[in-house]
């Protein structure tokens, strides 16, 4: 067996945080000729990092073997988690003053769930997406979004095509990410210099052991958040500023902003 290192440090991971056996990828919804197959099932020996405390999957499913074109999981239907996106939507728009000449990116932004209410109270808003059936249903509400994983590359893309944002949420995402730093990269790329960054995860000071499975690759320790991004550089050149908002379920939300030169906003891009 290779020598297991911290996806976010580098240190070995040698400390079992708890190891769960196995199990198949939770979004995939088998037909019958698939049932007659069988699933592959994955390791879920978790381990936690001795040196950064991130707790994690070693073992990595490629992303594009979960987040496919029939991805089964629409955000939509949960119309209590609908209402605590519309609630979200409306605290930031209070804190953020945010209006006609703002900007927001939603990344994972699923079928529109969130950015519709963005959309409603007439801020530009533009979705980031990987599967697309969720994406071309956001579209067909009336949401830009691109489909893409995120990254350096797709987040300075899409920032030249588009404009930074004044707010950059990611919700329920940090923990379905490989590359970390990559992904933090992104992030970093698509948030103006005074912009406001949000983000809800897992994290284990609320017991978040039914959230691991071999879709999430991570949970975060409530500490350590602004650690981890800090060394994926979303605040490149800029101060991390983080708390805890009120959580839903068994998560949190942390919030964080860039700091920039006085009068720096979102840059626009063209329309």
């Amino acid at each position: 067996m290779s020598k297991l290192e911290c996806r976010v440090c580098g240190a070995p991971l040698h400390r079992t945080f708890v190891d769960l056996g196995a199990a198949p990828p939770c979004e995939a919804i088998l037909s019958a000729q698939d049932a007659q197959r069988g699933e592959v099932a994955y390791p879920l020996h978790v381990r936690i990092c001795t040196a950064c405390l991130l707790v994690q999957l070693p073992e990595v499913i490629p992303a594009e073997d979960i987040f496919t074109a029939d991805y089964a999981y629409f955000s939509s239907y949960s119309t209590s988690w609908v209402e605590h996106a519309r609630q979200y939507a409306l605290a930031m728009i209070g804190r953020l003053d945010l209006g006609p000449d703002s900007r927001v990116i939603e990344v994972a932004s699923n079928d529109g769930y969130l950015l519709r209410h963005f959309r409603d109270a007439g801020i530009p808003c533009l979705g980031v997406e990987p599967t697309a059936n969720t994406a071309a249903a956001a579209v067909a509400a009336g949401i830009p979004t691109q489909v893409c994983f995120l990254g350096a590359a797709t987040g300075a893309e899409i920032a030249a095509r588009h404009g930074r944002a004044d707010l950059v949420t990611a919700n329920n995402v940090y923990a379905h990410v490989p590359d970390l730093a990559d992904f933090t990269l992104g992030l970093s790329a698509l948030l103006a210099p005074t912009g406001t960054l949000t983000m809800e995860f897992p994290h284990l000071m609320r017991r978040a052991f039914p959230v691991l499975h071999a879709a999430h690759r991570a949970a975060l320790c409530r500490a350590r958040g602004a650690r981890h991004r800090r060394r994926g550089g979303a605040v490149h050149a800029r101060r991390v500023v983080a708390r805890l908002l009120p959580p839903r379920g068994r998560g949190g939300r942390a919030i964080g902003g860039g700091r920039g030169p006085p009068g720096a906003g979102a840059s626009r891009g063209p329309a």
